[in-house]
């Protein structure tokens, strides 16, 4: 579904272990997947990225969203468990179950440059909500109210 963008300069790394079942075999020159990438080399990785990609079924937290949203690399993440509280307006969502939204997400986080720069801009705030800093503060808060 991915390799319908016809995006000829574009490539799709999936990085880290595969998830539930079988590893998915990808035979299209296109996409590549990573496996598992080192900690130290992340950063990188979300760097040199046009943007992170996330569609996630089910999920708990949603790190890789976070990541990329705290150093300011746009996303588009399925719209589905805690990943539309995670990523707030810094994301474009979609529906994981649809394969026609997730290609309208992909397509506007590729195509459209002032969307893809208004949720750059939304990344710096929505990023202060991953801080140390911040944790520590509604760890207070939650303290003082018992």
């Amino acid at each position: 579904m991915f390799t319908s963008l016809d995006e000829p300069d574009l490539e799709l790394l999936i990085a880290g272990p595969s998830g539930w079942g079988d590893p998915v075999i990808v035979d299209n020159k296109r996409i590549r997947q990573l496996g598992y990438v080192e900690e130290h080399d992340l950063a990188s990785l979300y760097q040199l990225s046009l943007g992170c990609v996330f569609p996630s079924l089910y999920e708990g937290f949603g790190y890789p969203v976070a990541e990329a949203i705290t150093l300011g690399i746009p996303v588009a993440c399925s719209n589905n468990s805690s990943l539309g509280e995670i990523a707030g307006d810094a994301a474009i969502t979609f529906d994981p179950h649809s394969p026609e939204d997730m290609k309208r997400g992909l397509k506007s986080l590729v195509h459209d440059t002032a969307l893809r720069n208004t949720i750059v801009k939304n990344c710096t705030a929505r990023s202060n909500l991953f801080t140390p800093e911040h944790f520590r503060m509604q760890l207070l808060s939650l303290i003082k109210a018992l």
